[in-house]
């Protein structure tokens, strides 16, 4: 596991404080408890920032907010790399739009055959007009390729 110290529970840091405040020599401290002399100056300056004053370091809420940001702004970047690359290469891919001969009479393989288009348009609660097999097939294909 390695040589790393014990970490501190934030009550027997929060009781450090409170000791030292008391009147309590940080040295004393130090040796009584067997924590370092910079663990207690730490979180004294912490608990200092916790309550307004201090050296201006940053308050664990203002802490997890920062980090929290930064993750978020990661995220954010990345969704606009790839929204970046996605729009460039739709912008570079040529549509191809079949000719209307092409279109007609299910060549593409549209799943709708002519009788199926008013049954489709009752549904969709669509005016069936002559050309609407044409306009669906149409759409069909432009979707398709």
């Amino acid at each position: 596991m390695g040589n790393s110290p014990p970490r501190y529970t934030p009550e027997f840091r929060q009781q450090m404080v409170e000791l030292h405040r008391s009147g309590r020599s940080i040295n004393g401290l130090a040796k009584e408890f067997g924590v370092s002399n910079w663990s207690i100056r730490q979180w004294l300056k912490q608990a200092d920032r916790e309550v307004g004053q201090g050296d201006g370091g940053l308050t664990r809420a203002e802490r997890e907010e920062l980090a929290r940001l930064r993750r978020e702004n990661s995220r954010l970047r990345e969704e606009r790399d790839i929204l970046s690359k996605a729009a460039a290469w739709f912008a570079n891919e040529k549509r191809v739009i079949p000719k209307r001969s092409s279109v007609r009479e299910g060549k593409l393989g549209h799943p709708f055959s002519k009788r199926d288009v008013p049954k489709c348009c009752r549904c969709l609660r669509v005016v069936s007009t002559p050309g609407t097999i044409d306009r669906c097939r149409h759409d069909h294909a432009l979707t398709s390729v």
